[in-house]
C-alpha cells in the first residue's frame, strides 16, 4: 500500500515514470492493470492491490486540474457518467477536467445539442449535485483515507 500512496503523491519521479513507461497510467492514481503473461513482477502485486485501497480513500478536488469531470468519483465518490448517462452521452467533452469546468463563478458545462424538453429536469438535478461544489484553485489533488464513503469536494 506504501507504494500505492507514493505514486499517487510523488511528482516528476524517475521510478514513477519508469513505471508510467512501462504499464500505461489509467488515471493520475494507478496504472493501468498488469496483465502481463509471463514472469513475475513486483509492480503486478503491488497494482493489484489498488482495488483495496480505492475502496478506502477519497477524493479532495483542491484546484480540480488531475480529476476528470465525468470519469472520477469527485461528488459522492461516484462517477458523473454513472449517475448521468443520458447527459453523458450528449456532452460536448467526455474528458474535461473539473478545472475545465469552473468558471470564476459558476459550472459551464456545454453539450452537443440542445436539450428536449424532457431532458430540463435531468440537467437541474444535474446542476443541483453540483451546486454546493466549488474550486479551490491553491491546492493540488489529495487523496484521503477514510473508513467510509464520504462527500469529497471542497
Amino acid at each position: 500500500m506504501k507504494w500505492l500512496w507514493r505514486y499517487t503523491s510523488e511528482e516528476g519521479t524517475l521510478w514513477k515514470e519508469v513505471i508510467v513507461a512501462k504499464y500505461g497510467e489509467l488515471n493520475p492514481w494507478c496504472t493501468e492493470i498488469v496483465s502481463e503473461p509471463y514472469g513475475w513482477g513486483v509492480w503486478r502485486t503491488i497494482r493489484a492491490l489498488w482495488n483495496s485501497m480505492e475502496e478506502n480513500v477519497f477524493l479532495k478536488v483542491g484546484n480540480g486540474n488531475k480529476i476528470k469531470f465525468w470519469r472520477d468519483g469527485w461528488i459522492d465518490q461516484i462517477p458523473l457518467s454513472e449517475s448521468f448517462p443520458d447527459l453523458f452521452s450528449i456532452c460536448n467533452n467526455p474528458k474535461a477536467r473539473v478545472c475545465e469546468c469552473w468558471t470564476t463563478q459558476c459550472w459551464d458545462r456545454s453539450f452537443r445539442r440542445l436539450l428536449n424538453d424532457w431532458e430540463v429536469d435531468r440537467v437541474a438535478s444535474f446542476l443541483g449535485k453540483l451546486g454546493g461544489t466549488n474550486l479551490v484553485t491553491m491546492h493540488q489533488i489529495e487523496l484521503f483515507g477514510s473508513t467510509t464513503r464520504m462527500a469529497n469536494s471542497q
